[in-house]
């Protein structure tokens, strides 16, 4: 609508620890939404790939996590090798597992944007997690 990229609607499920994609084509410039449960406190979103060896991520880690939670841990992948810049949550609110949560991405080329809310919350009402 106004010159960002509409990819289309997708399931994706997929085993913890693994990298799916369900799309293999990525505009420069998108908005990415989702709605997801954290099981174990680590959650993944992958928004541009080669292949599952080379790709940029985000993960929306909540309490409880093994590593940093309440932080969005911003990823790069390159031959297989990940390096990982975990921030805290800007609006300092602290995200519990197996609680449904909806998240928004916005990828302008190499800058992203990250917000979050409760599942089913309209696009405005979501905070500002990380840019």
């Amino acid at each position: 609508a106004d010159g960002i990229a509409v990819l289309g609607s997708f399931v994706l499920d997929c085993p913890g620890g693994e990298e799916a994609l369900s799309v293999t084509e990525f505009p420069e410039e998108y908005d990415y939404y989702a709605e997801f449960n954290s099981v174990n406190g680590l959650t993944g979103f992958i928004f541009q790939a080669q292949d599952t060896g080379n790709l940029y991520m985000n993960q929306v880690s909540v309490t409880g996590s093994a590593w940093t939670p309440n932080n969005v841990r911003w990823h790069s992948k390159v031959a297989g090798n990940y390096a990982a810049d975990p921030l805290p949550f800007v609006d300092g609110v602290d995200r519990d597992m197996g609680v449904w949560y909806r998240v928004r991405f916005e990828v302008r080329g190499a800058s992203f944007a990250a917000y979050l809310g409760d599942a089913g919350a309209g696009m405005n009402d979501l905070s500002l997690l990380s840019e």
